[in-house]
């Protein structure tokens, strides 16, 4: 089922929205479970630091209705600027190991602040602090459209819902500004055109055009009814962005 078919079957009806947003929240429970051992825990701190999981884990939910899932091995959680410590702490208990650190060039153009590795065993959870105070800012400058989406402590959003849906991944056109498209960046398209993704170059008609994650163009489930939504979900909902060549 593509996710625009999940989408207009979860508006049908009330029973019809619960279903679907209780498999997302098995799908979520169960990817969480992996890594965490405690995903109750893990998004209760998501929703106080107002973070985000990104990256393919997003896909592999987005996707676990259709044949083509995979399964995600690790988790890149982005959080506000100031917000990284509750996360340290929280892995830290669950026997967690920091092991590196890394801040952006300050020049790189990167809205990156740091990220931080943590690993146990087999499993790693990539912590990347935004330059701002919120977590979304850095998600529209990355490479690849197939990332551009994320789960909040109560929500599953994809913000280039036609081309995810049709495994279509759009360059992101900054990165052919002189210096952007380097090995790291290379690999990581590599992946997702293993994965199944079609890599197409920047498409001019997505350039200059100012979105919002509650235009139609995303696919956004809020997984829980308004009165169980906290402020800081709230604050959340919202974000615009635009691609510009540079």
């Amino acid at each position: 089922m593509s996710l625009r078919s999940i989408s207009a079957f979860a508006q049908t009806c009330k029973v019809n929205h619960h279903s679907v947003t209780s498999f997302f929240k098995h799908q979520i429970h169960c990817l969480l479970a992996h890594t965490f051992f405690d995903p109750q825990g893990f998004l209760w701190i998501l929703e106080a630091t107002q973070g985000t999981v990104l990256g393919s884990s997003v896909l592999h939910i987005i996707f676990s209705m259709c044949n083509n899932a995979w399964q995600a091995k690790d988790v890149d959680m982005y959080v506000p600027l100031g917000r990284c410590q509750p996360i340290f702490n929280y892995l830290k208990h669950k026997g967690f190991v920091h092991t590196s650190s890394y801040s952006p060039h300050p020049y790189s153009g990167s809205l990156i602040q740091s990220i931080s590795t943590m690993e146990q065993d087999a499993s790693k959870v990539d912590v990347i602090e935004s330059q701002h105070d919120t977590a979304l800012s850095p998600i529209f400058d990355f490479h690849l459209m197939a990332v551009m989406n994320y789960i909040t402590a109560d929500s599953v959003f994809a913000a280039y819902l036609s081309f995810t849906n049709d495994h279509q991944a759009i360059i992101n056109p900054e990165l052919f500004v002189e210096g952007s498209l380097n090995p790291a960046t290379l690999c990581a398209l590599v992946k997702y055109e293993q994965r199944g993704f079609t890599i197409n170059p920047g498409c001019v008609n997505l350039l200059w055009k100012q979105r919002l994650t509650k235009d139609r163009e995303c696919f956004k489930m809020m997984l829980n009814p308004l009165e169980e939504r906290s402020m800081e979900a709230t604050r959340m909902a919202e974000f615009s962005w635009i691609l510009e060549r540079g």
